[in-house]
């Protein structure tokens, strides 16, 4: 394809220079790389190379990294890529939603990259956070509607919430869902919240359960109190949801 006056311009301002010539847009930088790589213009290239990394630079990592960690990568170009990336973690939180709407909306080519890389370690950084906060809502068994089927063991070491861990039978099923749901599309969860599960998580690992004074027979309680167990996995299935609720923003991203 033939290059345009504008290109041809800067090409001959690179070889023929009164003064440096001014890129101002990583659009018109992508263009010139393509120039001087196609014309075997090794001097203008390299120019081209040192603007991303000066910070008076309009096209530098210094005013858009991601722009410029684009460029750089794609063109192996390893010092200016660990700039970038170091500008970039200093500039945002790219593990907060708000963060990676502002780099989406600055950067549109980033957006594919969120969609593979973000939304997945955000969502299973919501999931562990809801499952494993054993002492917390919705996990706290003390004030559910499961308390009272807890044995008289974990009745006693956990229902006023004194104890330091989860019952163990509880710490089973939420190590289980938690691996289930992080592969699993949202619309398959429901049956990791019911008591076949449960049953299928918690002997994973052995029968029964043993504790210091005795055998836990929570599990086996729950044929007797299965809707208040459903009551209580059902709402920690709603707390997920809602809480996961916050990633359809960048999941809407085009």
């Amino acid at each position: 394809m033939a290059e345009t006056s504008e290109m041809l311009s800067l090409m001959l301002r690179f070889i023929y220079p009164k003064r440096s010539p001014v890129v101002s847009s990583f659009e018109t930088l992508e263009k010139a790389f393509h120039v001087a790589d196609k014309y075997q213009l090794e001097d203008m290239y390299q120019q081209l190379r040192h603007r991303l990394s000066l910070a008076d630079s309009p096209i530098s990592a210094f005013r858009n990294p991601m722009e410029a960690l684009r460029i750089a990568s794609s063109l192996g170009f390893q010092d200016e890529v660990d700039l970038a990336i170091s500008v970039s973690q200093n500039q945002y939180q790219l593990n907060t939603i708000d963060s990676l709407l502002e780099v989406a909306k600055q950067t549109p080519s980033s957006i594919p990259w969120i969609k593979l890389l973000a939304i997945p370690l955000i969502r299973n950084e919501i999931i562990s956070d809801v499952l494993l906060n054993f002492h917390g809502t919705p996990m706290r068994l003390s004030g559910s509607s499961f308390a009272r089927a807890l044995c008289e063991f974990c009745s006693e070491s956990h229902h006023y919430g004194a104890h330091s861990s989860p019952p163990e039978w509880q710490a089973r099923w939420a190590r289980g869902v938690l691996e289930e749901l992080k592969k699993q599309p949202m619309n398959a969860w429901e049956r990791y919240f019911g008591t076949a599960y449960l049953h299928e998580a918690v002997s994973r690992y052995g029968m029964p359960i043993r504790t210091p004074r005795g055998d836990c027979t929570c599990v086996e309680k729950v044929k007797y109190y299965e809707y208040e167990f459903i009551g209580w996995s059902s709402h920690v299935l709603r707390s997920l949801q809602s809480r996961l609720e916050c990633l359809k923003e960048l999941e809407a991203l085009r």
